[in-house]
């Protein structure tokens, strides 16, 4: 039997971060398949096609038909899994942890703490 495939939505606009998250689960755990939004109208829109995303990481300041801490809210209609908050704005950590983000996490500290989380 395999190993189970999680997936993790992740909505950041800096596509050299995305490159860096992709690159470490594909050497790190294989089994995580990363799903990338670079604003929040994608961020929604994959949320929509992905309802049973295992995480969530949501950058704080996204350009988009809706602000970062909107999204968050949309999403927490639904969603009761993790959602990690990785903005560097200490004010939009408090924001976004306050619409919803269960943690924050800086950027470079983010794969690692999904791979604690999924205890791969």
């Amino acid at each position: 039997m395999g190993v189970q495939q999680r997936v993790v939505l992740v909505v950041e606009d800096d596509r050299d971060i995305q490159a860096v998250y992709t690159e470490y689960f594909i050497t790190a755990s294989p089994s995580i398949k990363i799903l990338s939004a670079y604003t929040t109208t994608e961020g929604k829109r994959l949320f929509r096609t992905h309802p049973g995303a295992d995480a969530i990481v949501m950058d704080g300041n996204m350009p988009g038909s809706i602000t970062t801490v909107e999204l968050v809210h949309f999403m927490r209609r639904t969603y009761r899994g993790p959602i990690f908050a990785t903005s560097n704005d200490e004010a939009m950590q408090g924001e976004l942890l306050a619409a919803g983000c269960d943690l924050h996490c800086k950027k470079h500290e983010l794969p690692q703490a999904i791979i604690l989380k999924f205890g791969l």
